[in-house]
């Protein structure tokens, strides 16, 4: 066909346009998959010297945090291969009948002479008995004299020194009583650990001024400071990490009770006390936090008014082997 002229600036007109319509359908479409692709790729997360990758799904460990959209928000991980368990309702409370008849059974046997607190991080229940009776704490408040000391340096932006960093470890790990002293001492005796524990919201630790291993605590406050350390609510990742070190590397001779748990599998990170009171009885209880892959539980046993020691251990023994089993 003979090409008409007479069409031609029509023919370009349609040209042109259709032209720009592809053109804007093209790369429309381009900048649609790069934005997808943008928004859906895992954030990257730099700790030290290396990058990992991370999305949305996956649990963070260590020292890793997940940054959000918010620059001034973070969730920072727990330590070790367990995941942190924010809270999405109020904790409910069970008796301990419910998570073990016989253990029910026998705890009602040792009448007020003994307390136990089991708290289930993941569905958040506690099951309790004799749950708000204060007994003497032993070596068990250190504890929270340490936490107390990495908050205090945390407040100043500092990290122990040399000299508190090795108290702080032979306090929990060996259970030295004059590294206790010094450093209750540091914290500002019984005002600072009251402050400390006024700071976390726990009430129930009356600490004692000068005689620390003579605080009391009920059972319910001292899982509440142990689910604080948990849950990283006050300190930072790295004093976090430090803690639960020490409180797993606690001395073979010092994990009575709840250290039974690490023949089932689970990491444990716990500390023991025993004292003779001012009746020349005894107080002796076992506290601390159980991981396992999926679960994890926050237990404190007390028990006062012991005839020996020994005697003491024994009950210790006896609950765990009534309760480990329900939580495994």
């Amino acid at each position: 066909m003979e090409f008409n002229k007479s069409h031609a600036p029509k023919n370009r007109r349609w040209l042109f346009f259709s032209v720009a319509f592809f053109s804007v359908l093209f790369f429309g479409s381009f900048a649609g998959v790069f934005l997808f692709v943008h928004r859906n790729a895992p954030i990257m997360v730099k700790v030290g010297a290396a990058s990992k990758e991370t999305d949305t799904n996956t649990a963070l460990t260590d020292t890793e945090q997940l940054v959000t959209s918010s620059p001034t928000t973070s969730v920072i991980a727990t330590p070790r291969s367990t995941p942190r368990q924010t809270p999405t309702a109020t904790a409910s409370y069970e008796d301990i009948s419910v998570l073990s008849s016989q253990l029910k059974s026998y705890l009602t046997g040792l009448g007020d002479n003994a307390g136990v607190v089991v708290y289930d991080t993941r569905k958040q229940t506690y099951y309790t008995y004799n749950e708000n009776v204060p007994f003497i704490m032993a070596s068990s408040v250190k504890v929270p004299i340490m936490m107390a000391l990495f908050t205090q340096d945390e407040g100043k932006n500092e990290e122990p020194d040399a000299d508190d960093a090795s108290l702080m470890k032979i306090m929990i790990e060996q259970s030295d009583n004059n590294a206790t002293n010094d450093l209750y001492t540091d914290i500002g005796d019984a005002t600072g650990l009251s402050s400390y524990l006024n700071q976390i919201g726990v009430t129930g630790i009356v600490p004692m001024h000068g005689e620390w291993g003579y605080s009391t605590a009920t059972p319910l406050a001292m899982a509440n400071v142990l689910d604080n350390l948990f849950n990283a609510t006050m300190l930072s990742s790295t004093d976090t990490n430090t803690a639960f070190v020490l409180l797993e590397s606690v001395d073979a001779d010092e994990r009575n009770g709840l250290g039974d748990a690490t023949a089932d599998g689970a990491n444990v990170a716990m500390k023991d006390g025993w004292v003779q009171e001012p009746d020349n009885l005894w107080a002796v209880n076992s506290s601390g936090i159980l991981m396992w892959q999926d679960d994890s539980y926050v237990v404190t046993i007390y028990t006062k008014e012991q005839a020996t020691e020994d005697a003491g251990k024994d009950i210790l023994t006896a609950i765990c082997k009534l309760l480990l089993p329900e939580l495994n």
